[in-house]
């Protein structure tokens, strides 16, 4: 499918390219419609950054919402249209659902979600029941563990939300959720649970395992009590399953679960366990097939290499009030870059402190080495607090957006969404089409031969920190190349090829393209 030439009015941020199960023969199926140009005024160009550029559309776009205490976003494309809704976490406030009308927002409310003010801490989407319409879980704190306001898990039934937590066995009561994610860690194709909680007395973290719709708890080396702050997975050791990362508050440091035939197991990573971090985001910082780590603390910024399962530092630099970062390709040459969320100073949590001396960091990578930019137009509100980051490319132009809150702990601010309006290189995407079980390929690898390029994507479930970003939809940088061999090696073993050409999004459904 090709895409217009001029892209739609909007900007974006993280998202999770979905549908409901009326309409999921529509992903992929309609072009978004063109708007207009893309626009430069008002837009944060990077010296030295070969065109970088970002641009506030929050306001022209409606996708404002007021001051709010804010914990992290996530997208999918609920209603099918082929641009990604935007759903925004609230914390002891109802949540609020953007719905992407080519580029411009229409909040919508659903009944499942007016008066379920909670203790909220994070929602991600995935795949619950199998009828191939990615669901949305919540992990919320039960109002410091008394149990008020349990975890919920939304399912989309008639284009919208239906919670069914109570009845698939993943309301976790008493546990003071912090983290979760979507990962399939006993390889039986269909997506388990994790629930990162912080620590209480017997209410430890959670694995559900996934019986066809209905969750059992199950002990598979995961139920520690932890400081739960944060979580994020990969296959760091390349063996085929997920590997896990819990990483906590002060009291201790990241916890690392090496996944050994369908049970976890401890293990320590060189300068990861044993320190202060609170997010880790996997990504590729270079073009091979083995997942790299960027760590972020209040005080640091660390990417680490990994060599065949080994982790070596490539860069570091010091933050002032780090929160979380997300990688991304944000000038389409190919390697991914990382932006780095900071918030504001100060342990009052009065609404009228200014973030002026943490700016958002873009990390830009040039062959492997990265180049710090601070984005003084992005600095964030004049109130509020930065607290999460999330990517995807939102108006479907090629060139993947941001979205960033600022409603950290008990501060109050209005979220952004920057549009990328950079000049960069040409690009393509792929819309995956995985089996019901597993409709946005979570587990895929992407592989990608462009002219001079050659570099890889692994599809995790882009949650980490309280954010989801875009999964199932992959954007590609082609740099200077007009068209590009993909080849995409499925969670099942299974093989696809296809070729695909500059400016077109091409929907590819698992078995349809045999190697």
């Amino acid at each position: 499918m090709t895409m217009p030439k001029n892209p739609v009015l909007l900007v974006v941020m993280v998202a999770v390219t979905v549908a409901t199960a009326s309409c999921s023969a529509l992903r992929g199926g309609d072009t978004p419609t063109a708007a207009a140009p893309r626009p430069s005024a008002e837009s944060s160009v990077l010296p030295g950054s070969r065109g970088i550029s970002f641009t506030d559309v929050t306001s022209e776009s409606a996708a404002e919402t007021f001051p709010q205490r804010t914990w992290g976003a996530a997208w999918v494309d609920h209603d099918g249209n082929g641009f990604p809704d935007l759903f925004v976490v609230r914390h002891w406030a109802d949540p609020q659902f953007l719905l992407n009308d080519s580029g411009t927002y229409i909040k919508e409310e659903f009944p499942a979600l007016v008066g379920r003010g909670f203790d909220r801490h994070g929602c991600a989407w995935g795949e619950a029941n199998g009828d191939g319409a990615p669901d949305l879980y919540c992990v919320q704190g039960a109002d410091m563990g008394t149990g008020a306001g349990p975890n919920a898990l939304l399912l989309q039934r008639d284009g919208g939300l239906v919670d069914v937590a109570t009845d698939a066995g993943v309301v976790d009561r008493l546990g003071r959720g912090r983290s979760l994610n979507w990962l399939d860690y006993d390889g039986d194709a269909d997506l388990d649970i994790f629930v990162g909680n912080f620590i209480r007395p017997k209410a430890p973290n959670v694995l559900f395992r996934n019986d066809g719709g209905t969750f059992t708890r199950v002990e598979a080396g995961v139920s520690d009590s932890l400081a739960s702050i944060s979580s994020s997975w990969s296959d760091w050791d390349r063996d085929g399953d997920p590997d896990l990362l819990v990483l906590q508050y002060e009291a201790g440091g990241p916890v690392a679960y090496e996944n050994v035939g369908g049970r976890f197991q401890r293990t320590k990573i060189r300068g990861v366990t044993g320190r202060r971090w609170w997010s880790g985001a996997w990504g590729h910082a270079d073009s091979d097939r083995w997942m790299d780590l960027h760590l972020v603390s209040p005080g640091r910024s660390l990417i680490l290499r990994n060599v065949r399962g080994r982790f070596r530092p490539l860069h570091q630099m010091d933050l002032k009030q780090g929160r979380m970062s997300a990688w991304f390709d944000a000038d389409n040459d190919g390697d991914m870059d990382a932006f780095v969320v900071q918030g504001a100073s100060g342990k009052d949590h009065r609404p009228t402190k200014r973030s002026r001396d943490a700016l958002d960091v873009l990390l830009i990578n040039e062959q492997g080495s990265f180049k710090p930019k601070r984005l003084p137009r992005l600095r964030g509100t004049r109130l509020g607090n930065g607290d999460a980051v999330t990517v995807a490319d939102s108006d479907r132009d090629g060139f993947v957006d941001v979205f960033v809150t600022h409603g950290h702990l008990y501060w109050r601010g209005i979220s952004k969404l920057l549009r990328n309006v950079s000049r960069g290189g040409t690009w393509a995407a792929l819309d995956l089409q995985g089996p019901d079980e597993n409709p946005l390929g979570i587990g895929a690898e992407v592989m990608v031969d462009a002219g001079k390029l050659s570099y890889t994507r692994f599809q995790t479930d882009g949650f980490n920190f309280r954010s989801q970003s875009e999964i199932g939809y992959v954007p590609l940088g082609l740099g200077k190349a007009t068209r590009a061999r993909v080849e995409v090696v499925w969670p099942d073993g299974g093989r696809d090829c296809i070729k695909v050409e500059a400016g077109e999004i091409e929907p590819l459904r698992i078995g349809s393209s045999p190697c």
